[in-house]
């Protein structure tokens, strides 16, 4: 008699999580490690959309190079847009 194949939902790690909530999970806390650290940059208002907009990539490695801006502020404004 052949055994059946499990499907995904069923499944289960030893403690208990179904595989796809262990991946959604992991998933959540990846996401979570790499956009917390620019999570303070989105509220700053240290460079503003018409300022970024004016900006080719050339201004903004100097403004970064002088200390002007950070690269933070530079993703915070380009995600607001």
């Amino acid at each position: 008699m052949p055994i059946p194949a499990a499907t995904p939902e069923d499944t289960q790690t030893p403690a208990g999580w179904q595989r796809r909530h262990v991946l959604k999970a992991g998933v959540l806390a990846a996401g979570a490690g790499l956009l917390g650290r620019y999570a303070g940059a989105a509220g700053s208002s240290a460079v503003s959309s018409n300022e970024y907009l004016a900006m080719d990539a050339t201004d903004m490695a100097r403004a970064v190079q002088k200390g002007e801006l950070t690269p933070e502020h530079l993703l915070a404004a380009a995600m607001a847009r």
